[in-house]
């Protein structure tokens, strides 16, 4: 007899989608949890070589790690405490730099997968513990968690809002309805540690253990001791970290000062620091609304489906979508870095989106799940000079990259950078200076032995600077007309002296 050409041609999902969930048992479902993240984020450290990947890893976490090499723990720490950072984070990648001094590119290659997996695996803790969900929707939390392209970003460089988010999910997981003495102490640890990790987690502590305070309070419940003491430690932390308390002294450098407004209220329209470079309103809205788009859109219709009433995750959604859109109804006077913001808005998502998945047919959402693993692979594999065109969009790369594969350059131009700064290195000059944008001054301060390093946001804080006590001025940038080269990026009267590939050194004219 003939197969029914039907079940041939589109399968049984339900039927596939079982034997899975009945093949991860409840033993392998924690490994599950666990070794699957940490799998996914392997692979692209493995295709990168020895290069690291992300913006932040060579423009900070690099740098901290190589001064931890050479001076021990405490004089890079003190660095980043002296400009009111949370240092959590620095204390213990710092810790184990200092006791296996092992290279720094390679001790980050070696930690993101973990702190992906560590993660996916909080979302994991707080659905089977916090939720008391079934092995389906806990398995779809760890696929999403783990292939989703925003929690990848997460891994890729944003190691301290990562690991501050994972500590913070923890902690609300502890926050149920008919949690012991154990569970409010646990509460309090990890909201701590969340808010000593991350600036953001600090805020987005403060202003959900507000609400849900307010909440107990307004339903005549006993008051909650953990919850107060939350609030009241990340308000303080937030107040530190903004500088309103114990403001930080700026830092000594022949660079101009660049003109910052307050860090709130945030003027998105007139900001000059770099992170954003609105000219007008409607760039502003244009800017918001695309990246915005892009990010949600792939979750929100299930995650819609999968709406319920579970007053964690609406605090952490309403504080998250507050943040983020504030911008559009003042866009002269909002909350700084929307984009941060949005970014963490998807992870309440997943779970809501995890639990509409199983309000539908399997077979629709076996197909959300083939899409998810194609945008998720397509992030983690694909060049940045040809990503897949989902991660293109000119609104979205200065905060999203177009590809994992790549650092502040692409991979390929990693060891020119090197090479070029190693030919500065053996060129005897006296009372020099290096300069470098953003994206050069962490392999500046890595590979070069000049002793005064300095990165700049805008070329005028170079332009106007006073190196009058230096005798040469060096650049390390893109060579002219290559890479990601920009005129505007430029400070003036720099004349190349050595090209390395792509890469130049650049000297200043004298006179000026």
């Amino acid at each position: 007899m003939l197969a029914d050409p039907v079940k041939l041609s589109f399968p049984n999902f339900r039927l596939l989608w079982t034997s899975l969930v009945g093949r991860i048992g409840s033993n392998d479902l924690l490994l599950f949890a666990v070794l699957f993240p940490i799998a996914v984020r392997t692979i692209p450290e493995i295709l990168a070589g020895p290069w690291p990947l992300g913006t932040d890893t060579v423009w900070i976490y690099a740098p901290f790690l190589n001064g931890v090499s050479k001076q021990g723990l405490w004089p890079p720490l003190e660095g980043i405490l002296s400009i009111r950072s949370a240092p959590l984070f620095f204390v213990l990648v710092g810790t184990v730099e200092a006791l296996v001094g092992a290279d720094p590119f390679l001790l980050i290659k070696a930690a993101a997968p973990l702190l992906h997996g560590f993660l996916v695996f909080s979302m994991f803790y707080f659905a089977k513990k916090g939720l008391r969900w079934d092995r389906s929707r806990c398995i779809l939390v760890v696929v999403l968690a783990s292939l989703y392209f925003i929690p990848l970003r997460f891994s890729w460089d944003m190691y301290k809002n990562g690991f501050g988010l994972g500590l913070l999910i923890l902690a609300f997981t502890h926050f149920k309805p008919d949690r012991t003495w154990k569970d409010r102490v646990a509460f309090l640890s990890f909201a701590v540690s969340s808010l000593l990790t991350s600036e953001l987690t600090a805020f987005l502590i403060g202003g959900a253990a507000g609400i849900l305070f307010l909440l107990d309070r307004l339903r005549g419940k006993r008051w909650s001791w953990e919850i107060a003491a939350a609030a009241a430690i990340a308000l303080f932390a937030v107040l530190v970290y903004a500088g309103a308390l114990f403001p930080a002294a700026p830092a000594e450098t022949p660079l101009a000062a660049l003109a910052r407004g307050p860090l709130f209220p945030y003027d998105y329209v007139g900001a000059r620091d770099g992170i954003y470079g609105y000219t007008s309103i409607l760039d502003v809205y244009a800017s918001v609304c695309v990246v915005s788009a892009i990010v949600l859109a792939p979750l929100i219709p299930f995650a819609w489906l999968g709406v319920h009433y579970e007053r964690r995750l609406w605090a952490l959604s309403g504080i998250l979508g507050v943040c983020s859109f504030s911008v559009l109804v003042v866009p002269f006077a909002a909350i700084p870095i929307w984009h941060r913001w949005l970014f963490m808005l998807v992870f309440p998502l997943i779970f809501f989106n995890a639990h509409g998945l199983t309000r539908c047919r399997r077979s629709i959402a076996v197909l959300f799940l083939v899409g998810i693993v194609v945008l998720g692979t397509s992030f983690i594999v694909l060049p940045p000079g040809n990503p897949l065109p989902y991660f293109t969009n000119p609104e979205t790369l200065p905060h999203l990259p177009s590809s994992m594969m790549q650092s502040t350059v692409p991979l390929e131009n990693c060891q020119q950078i090197v090479d070029a700064l190693r030919w500065l290195n053996g060129i005897p000059f006296n009372q020099s200076v290096l300069v470098a944008p953003t994206p050069f001054v962490g392999w500046a301060q890595l590979y070069s032995t000049i002793p005064r390093i300095y990165g700049y946001v805008i070329p005028a804080q170079v332009d106007g600077g006073n190196f009058s006590g230096y005798q040469h001025v060096f650049l390390l940038y893109w060579a002219p007309q290559q890479g990601w080269y920009a005129s505007q990026a430029m400070p003036t009267g720099m004349v190349p002296i050595h090209l390395s590939g792509q890469i130049a050194i650049y000297q200043r004219s004298a006179g000026i």
